[in-house]
C-alpha cells in the first residue's frame, strides 16, 4: 500500500505542473526599484522549489538562493552607482531636479524587526534568533503529548470516505484565500475533474485509515499579529496558521462526521 506522503506529493506535483502549463507563472511586482525581470523570474523559480523536499529540489533551491543574492547585489550596486552619477551631474549644473533625485534615493523608514523576549525575559533583536524563538513557542503551543502511532501501522480500511463527500467539501472551500506551504489555491482544487476527485478521495481514505499525514500537512506558515502596540512576549501575539487547502478537506471531512455524533450526545 503506497504511503499517503507519496500519494500527496504526486497529487501536488500534478496540480502545480498542470497549472503552470495552463495558467503560466505570475511574476510578482518588484518591491525595489533596482530589481530586474531576471531577478523576479529567478525568485519565482526559487519559490517553486522551496517546498520540494527531494534532495534534488533542495539542492536546486540552494543554487537559486545564491543566484538571487548575487544578482540582487549586482543590480543594487549598478542602480545606485547610476543614480549617484545623475545626482553629481545635476549638482554640477545646478539643476533644480537635484533635490527630487535625492529624495528618490532616500529610503523609506523601516519599522525594523520587532523584538520579542525569550523564556528568561531577555529581548531578542536578531532576525534568525527571533525566528528560532517563534519556532520554539509554536512547537510548545501545539505540542501533542499523546502517544505516537506505532511503526506497524494497520492499513486495512476501517472506514470509507466517498467521492461525493469529498466533492461536497471541495466546493465549499473558500476562494481567494492564502495558500499553505504547497502553494495550491482552493480554486485549483475546485477545478479538478473526476480523476482528480478520485485521487483526492484515495488520499483522504489513506490518511483517515492509517493516521499518517503527508509531509506538506505538517508544514505550516505562521503569521504573528500583536495584540497590543508594544507586544514583546510571544503570548502577546496571535498566531495565524496558513495550512494546505488539501489538508482543509480532511479537517472538514472529519468535522462533518463528528458533528452529528456530538450533537446527539448533548
Amino acid at each position: 500500500m503506497s504511503c499517503p506522503t507519496v500519494v500527496g506529493q504526486d497529487i501536488k506535483t500534478c496540480i502545480i505542473d498542470t497549472a503552470t502549463q495552463v495558467c503560466g507563472l505570475h511574476i510578482r511586482e518588484k518591491k525595489q526599484s533596482w530589481m530586474t525581470t531576471e531577478i523576479m523570474q529567478k525568485m519565482e523559480e526559487r519559490r517553486q522549489y522551496k517546498s520540494d523536499t527531494s534532495p534534488e529540489g533542495q539542492e536546486r533551491y540552494k543554487e537559486l538562493k545564491h543566484t538571487v543574492q548575487r544578482l540582487c547585489r549586482q543590480a543594487e550596486n549598478n542602480y545606485y552607482n547610476k543614480k549617484c552619477k545623475e545626482i553629481e551631474f545635476l549638482e554640477a549644473t545646478h539643476n533644480p531636479l537635484l533635490y527630487k533625485k535625492i529624495k528618490e534615493l532616500n529610503p523609506k523608514r523601516s519599522k525594523g524587526t520587532q523584538g520579542i523576549k525569550d523564556k528568561d525575559g531577555h529581548l531578542l533583536h536578531e532576525p534568525e534568533v527571533i525566528l528560532q524563538r517563534w519556532a520554539e513557542y509554536v512547537e510548545e503551543l501545539h505540542n501533542d503529548n499523546r502517544s505516537s502511532f506505532s511503526d506497524d501501522i494497520k492499513t486495512e480500511e476501517r472506514c470509507s470516505i466517498s467521492e461525493a463527500e469529498v466533492q461536497a467539501v471541495i466546493q465549499k472551500l473558500t476562494r481567494n484565500k492564502a495558500t499553505g506551504d504547497d502553494n495550491i489555491p482552493a480554486e485549483f482544487i475546485q477545478s479538478l475533474g473526476p480523476n482528480g476527485i478520485q485521487l483526492i478521495t484515495k488520499l483522504m481514505n489513506k490518511i483517515y485509515n492509517t493516521g499518517v499525514k503527508p509531509d506538506d500537512f505538517l508544514q505550516n506558515i505562521f503569521i504573528t499579529i500583536p495584540k497590543t502596540s508594544n507586544a514583546q512576549d510571544s503570548s502577546d501575539f496571535r498566531t495565524i496558521s496558513l495550512i494546505s487547502h488539501v489538508y482543509k478537506i480532511l479537517l472538514n471531512l472529519i468535522n462533518a462526521r463528528i458533528t452529528p455524533i456530538i450533537e446527539r450526545r448533548r
